[in-house]
């Protein structure tokens, strides 16, 4: 699916990577704190969603990462963000 850059160059945020980022802290935030503090024995439910939680988040994150770099990078014209490039390498 193509991203919809009209609301880059309009300068409008996309709430729903916020929204999602937030989700997958809750995530993270809520497995780490049933894992770290509460005693399951090994392959219990408890321990399967943990371990689900666990393999969703990173992943997610990820894909975050990935998505918010196309909308940065390649929704504008190369030569305009390739100032922005050189800045940021120095």
């Amino acid at each position: 699916m193509p991203i919809n850059c009209d609301c880059i160059v309009a300068k409008n945020r996309d709430y729903s990577l916020d929204v999602l980022k937030g989700l997958l802290v809750f995530g993270m935030i809520y497995s780490h704190v049933m894992g770290d503090f509460d005693t399951h024995p090994l392959f219990s439910i408890k321990w399967f969603l943990i371990a689900l939680i666990n393999i969703i988040t990173f992943p997610g994150f990820m894909f975050c990462f990935g998505y918010a770099y196309q909308i940065t990078y390649f929704c504008n014209d190369f030569k305009d963000v390739q100032i922005n490039i050189l800045k940021k390498c120095n």
